[in-house]
């Protein structure tokens, strides 16, 4: 609003309020290095935000994992392709997203939400089924001397632990070619977390 004076007129003018929210952002980890798309929001009380950028660094603790990269607000957000170093841990890091108006203000910044690099997946193959005497039960044993781990990445050590698996047939009647479950199998290796 404003007071007149005569014919002049004192304005008194509200400066805008930015707020920036990250959005949780997820994928697999890779022994190679990988982009992973992250995004934000950014809202004014005047209205929809057309300019400034967002600068994007994802962290663990306080250490910064790759490079911060920054991306133009359009229609109130923004978005980067976030470049992350070969063998990122499977784990969950911290989004730290800066809205930087452009026009000389102080940043406004979140850093509520959490990049998540999952386990990746690996496939065993090579594993048989003994043959068994019907006993009346489903219990079953494994040849694992030609089991082996699809999937491991470049570089990393995975190996794999049948010492502590269960196995079973789908019942206890005699029949060839039977269908089976198998739990227990572990991983062990420098990489195994991260699978």
């Amino acid at each position: 609003g404003g007071a007149s004076t005569g014919n002049n007129f004192l304005v008194h003018a509200t400066a805008a309020v930015e707020t920036i929210a990250a959005a949780n952002a997820s994928t697999s980890y890779s022994a190679s290095a990988q982009n992973a798309l992250l995004t934000a929001t950014v809202t004014s009380t005047d209205g929809t935000v057309n300019t400034g950028s967002v600068s994007f660094t994802v962290k663990n603790g306080a250490t910064i994992i790759g490079t911060a990269t920054s991306g133009n607000v359009t229609s109130g957000s923004a978005s980067v392709n976030y470049a992350l170093p070969a063998q990122t841990a499977a784990k969950s890091y911290t989004i730290q997203a800066s809205y930087n108006t452009g026009g000389g203000t102080s940043d406004v910044t979140d850093s509520s939400h959490q990049l998540t690099v999952s386990a990746a997946a690996l496939t065993v193959t090579g594993i048989a089924v003994n043959s068994k005497v019907y006993n009346g039960a489903t219990t079953a044993t494994l040849n694992t001397a030609s089991a082996a781990l699809v999937g491991i990445g470049s570089g990393d050590t995975v190996t794999l632990n049948a010492s502590s698996y269960t196995a079973n047939f789908s019942d206890k009647k005699v029949a060839s070619g039977k269908a089976g479950t198998v739990t227990g199998l572990g991983l062990g290796g420098a990489s195994a977390a991260n699978y």
